[in-house]
């Protein structure tokens, strides 16, 4: 690939630099918690039982859970395999996210470049990758950073595809099985359906598909969604009971959806990484906006990017807030955020500065930028304050030489199952609403051999340990572990 002719120890660096940080203290940064707790035990029960799901007690696995787990089979499987030939363990979960995310990096510099060229893919690789939300989404098992790998590779194809004047086979294989895996890995990529139509929409007399090429995208697209509804719909699953989670996973009513919409709002010019997404998405706007005025062309992987992002942006507003919701979206803004800056910069100078800035500067600004990036990733981020932590270590040490004739009952850790040694353990966590997995009656008939509890929820569970005393406790205290009364 002529890419990797021009200056090729840059992206050598570059990618020497994303491993080691990726791979720094992996099992401890960012703490292991309960979104990739549980969805580490459902590649644990595809292996161990043949079944998507989460056990609630030794031989009882909850099928219908499967509805509340927002990490698709296009994800769990491949841990599962990872599982099945090297053994269960947050490990080995987590040297499969390392790959993901490596391999997203790869697809986005060769995205940029092939839209821009390489000075360009460069720079917005450097600026993706000194993104600490990179390492704190891309590390832990979540859907975000699988589900954006495969719709770059969608993007990339997509791109490919169109400067074949959309008669390459090949591609459209690519195209469509990229689209289909990206949308079944996390709810928030089924937006890539809609940004598709209005770009199909938008460029209907334009766009000439040829029926062969057609035929392939759709089947390949079918393929993983299919995979899907294999292993989300059943007779505890109806569609329209996981869709309706998927479209309001928080039970929200109308009064608190607009309550969620004005404070996200607030938050896009009062917080932070907020304020950041918001930046780079006006700018980006505005350079798509700047081109479509002059009728310079846009090719259609970025149209489709930015019509995604606007949606992730607008979606993020009914949530909760946190930042993961936006991740997506603020992801491409910063693939495609040097571009647009340097043209911005461009338009700035020469309309209000009689071109009198210096060529130099928007680079500068953006070396910067990268610079200051790269101290987050280091010294001040979610991610670098666990780099001390030994709680994984920990947990793990004491959870592993559990005997394999004891049960245990994990109350409110789900995190902790990934570490026990055997499948003897009982479960019980709330899920969302008023929805629960497992009940506590063996817990308050002394069943259980063990119990350990996330101190956090000390206060719900000190009820049902009458039987119980404690015997230890874990990591500063995070985690009470308690035995049988003699």
């Amino acid at each position: 690939m002529s890419m990797l002719k021009e200056k090729p120890w840059i992206l050598v660096a570059i990618f020497l630099a994303v491993f080691f940080i990726s791979t720094y203290k992996l099992t401890e940064s960012p703490r292991t918690w309960y979104d990739d707790g549980l969805f580490m035990q459902v590649a644990r029960n595809v292996v161990h039982f043949n079944t998507f799901g989460v056990q609630s007690a030794p031989g009882e696995i909850d099928r219908s859970i499967a509805s509340y787990v927002t990490t698709g089979p296009s994800v769990t499987y491949p841990i599962a395999i990872i599982y099945k030939f090297f053994g269960v363990g947050l490990l080995q979960a987590r040297l499969l996210m390392v790959v993901f995310l490596l391999m997203l990096v790869a697809a986005s510099f060769w995205l940029i470049y092939e839209v821009f060229g390489y000075k360009e893919a460069v720079i917005s690789t450097l600026l993706l990758v000194s993104f600490a939300p990179l390492y704190g989404n891309g590390k832990i098992v979540l859907g975000e950073i699988p589900g954006l790998l495969f719709l770059v590779l969608f993007l990339l194809a997509l791109n490919k595809l169109e400067d074949s004047g959309y008669k390459n086979h090949f591609w459209s294989v690519w195209a469509g099985l990229g689209m289909g895996l990206a949308i079944v890995a996390k709810p928030i990529f089924i937006l890539l359906l809609p940004a598709v139509v209005i770009w199909v929409l938008w460029k209907r007399k334009t766009i000439r598909l040829d029926a062969g090429s057609a035929l392939r995208f759709f089947i390949f697209f079918l393929a993983p969604v299919f995979l899907f509804y294999l292993t989300y719909f059943g007779k505890e699953n109806s569609v329209f009971g996981v869709l309706s989670f998927y479209g309001n996973n928080y039970s929200a009513g109308l009064k608190d959806i607009l309550v969620s919409v004005i404070n996200n709002i607030r938050k896009l010019f009062n917080e932070s990484t907020p304020i950041y997404f918001s930046a780079t998405m006006i700018v980006w706007i505005w350079f798509y906006w700047f081109r479509s005025r002059r009728n310079i062309i846009i090719k259609s992987a970025e149209s489709v990017a930015i019509l995604f992002s606007i949606l992730i942006g607008l979606a993020y507003l009914k949530t909760p807030g946190w930042y993961r919701y936006f991740f997506p979206g603020h992801i491409l803004a910063l693939m495609f955020f040097p571009v647009a800056f340097a043209s911005f910069a461009k338009f700035v100078s020469q309309r209000l500065l009689k071109d009198k800035l210096p060529h130099f500067l928007p680079f500068a600004a953006l070396g910067l930028i990268i610079i200051f990036q790269f101290y987050q990733v280091g010294f001040s981020s979610w991610v670098a304050g666990d780099y001390h932590s030994t709680r994984s270590k920990e947990l793990g040490e004491y959870l592993k030489n559990l005997d394999m004739d004891k049960s245990i009952f994990v109350y409110q850790a789900a995190e902790a199952v990934t570490f026990l040694p055997h499948d003897n353990y009982y479960q019980y966590f709330h899920i969302t609403g008023d929805r629960f997995l497992g009940d506590r009656q063996a817990l308050i008939s002394g069943i259980p051999d063990e119990v350990i509890v996330a101190s956090k929820s000390m206060n719900l569970a000190r009820e049902y340990l009458g039987r119980y005393k404690l015997k230890t406790k874990l990591y500063r205290d995070l985690y009470l572990v308690f035995e049988k009364k003699q």
